[in-house]
């Protein structure tokens, strides 16, 4: 194996394997699996671990410019009016098939079988379709070719995510899977960062529709360019036995993972999704906020810098909390710890309405959201069903980071909408936000079988 250190196990060979193991025999090229999902789980090296979070940069690029700033850009060139309504139901719905998305095609890639293995097609297909759905965005000037184009996107690139979520799980030993949190959470926030960053350049330097245009193209071969290092040498693990069969129902009726056996997979899907929900309603219409209370002259800069602020604190937060968590075992701490800091940090955009005070929110919440994704990634894998269907239960598990893009839309639209000042809208967004930030770091208390 090259991307991990170890020896692999001799009665693995593919001679050895009872007959419905795969006993097509091929030569081993660059873009082929070369081992079984049943190999011992190993440590991951530096070079596949790097592989690993270009494509979550990729991918966070491609999914969070958009989310930040330019839906909401085209939302305004649509209606001025109805900005916030059209935004909603954009993000509403591309939310909605991403939330169903990843466990589908999660369960799908767990009963993958090909000498490719059984994530890598799966990562390629979602960013070959989402390159192209993504060209149909640029064409999206109604609110509904809008939404349809996003929702396509949504569901080819959370293919892929899923995908690529599911690789640790597959082959690296569980005392490292909180600096493999680390690693890919400083990949998604990477992402997201450089994401708004090309964006922002975009729309500032060509005006108008052309310059959204432009951006969505730079985007996609950014994309591109970050899935391609791991494609090229994935070494990604097969399935050496082709699984029972299952009919539709069956397939479907897999995915309800029963609360009372398991708990814990129960609690810290509902603690990260009133985390989530709360991160994505201030991520959502910070552009708005900007442009509606803080009156900043060029909110898409704004979005930029506090983007920038948050991404580079929750980078490194996450890199270092992912080895320190390892270390101490202190996972349920530190996730309640993460929800105080992301809740100062709402409470000041729901009170403190200046540009100075944003700043110093930023601060507080890209530090809570660094320590949050890294031991949130340890403790999921700790309280997955113990099955060979990481794939699945990894999806049903994101289904508590998509749901919250369902939701905030929910929220944010009444309030800001009813309210009749923008002022007093946020500050009791923003408020309740706070209360669901704190609510998710109680309810990870309810974990008994993590520390």
């Amino acid at each position: 194996m090259r991307y991990v250190k170890g020896v692999n196990n001799p009665e693995l060979t593919p001679a050895t394997r009872g007959p419905r193991r795969w006993s097509r025999s091929w030569t081993p090229g660059i873009f082929h699996a070369k081992t079984e999902t049943i190999a011992p789980l190993e440590f991951p090296v530096t070079k596949w671990k790097f592989a690993l979070l270009l494509t979550q940069v990729g991918i966070y690029a491609c999914l969070f410019a958009p989310i930040q700033l330019l839906i909401g850009m085209q939302a305004s060139m649509i209606t001025r009016d109805y900005k916030e309504m059209v935004l909603s139901v954009v993000t509403g719905c591309g939310a909605f098939m991403a939330m169903f998305a990843t466990p589908i095609f999660g369960a799908l890639s767990d009963r993958t079988y090909s000498k490719y293995g059984r994530r890598a097609p799966w990562v390629l297909g979602g960013v070959l379709f989402g390159i192209f759905a993504m060209m149909g965005l640029t064409l999206s000037w109604s609110p509904w070719a809008l939404a349809g184009s996003w929702v396509l996107v949504q569901g080819a690139l959370n293919a892929s995510f899923i995908a690529i979520n599911a690789i640790p799980n597959d082959s690296v030993r569980v005392e490292y899977r909180g600096e493999m949190g680390g690693w890919l959470g400083a990949g998604q926030n990477l992402g997201a960062l450089l994401g708004v960053g090309l964006a922002t350049l975009c729309t500032s330097l060509v005006d108008g529709y052309q310059g959204i245009v432009v951006a969505y193209v730079i985007l996609a071969l950014l994309l591109t360019v970050c899935v391609a290092p791991y494609l090229l040498k994935s070494n990604d693990r097969f399935l050496g036995a082709r699984r029972d069969p299952i009919s539709v129902t069956q397939f479907f009726r897999r995915f309800w993972i029963p609360p009372h056996k398991y708990p814990d997979f129960i609690w810290t899907w509902l603690s990260r999704l009133f985390m989530f929900t709360a991160f994505m309603t201030i991520a959502l219409y910070l552009l708005y906020y900007l442009e509606d209370v803080l009156h900043y002259p060029n909110p898409a800069t704004g979005v930029l810098i506090l983007s920038t602020i948050y991404a580079v604190l929750t980078m490194i937060t996450s890199f270092i909390i992912g080895f320190v968590a390892d270390y101490l075992m202190k996972y349920r701490r530190l996730i309640f710890i993460s929800s105080v800091i992301m809740g100062i940090g709402s409470l000041i955009l729901a009170f403190l309405q200046t540009w100075t005070w944003t700043i110093f929110a930023a601060v507080f919440i890209g530090i809570g959201h660094g320590i949050f994704i890294a031991v949130s990634f340890a403790i999921t894998t700790r309280v997955l069903p113990p099955t060979d269907d990481s794939g699945r239960d990894l999806g049903v598990f994101n289904m508590s980071a998509t749901f919250p893009q369902v939701l905030s839309p929910i929220f944010g639209v009444p309030v800001i909408v009813l309210i009749a000042s923008y002022s007093m809208g946020y500050t009791v967004l923003f408020g309740a936000m706070t209360v669901m930030f704190l609510i998710g770091g109680l309810m990870i208390y309810k974990v008994k079988s993590v520390e």
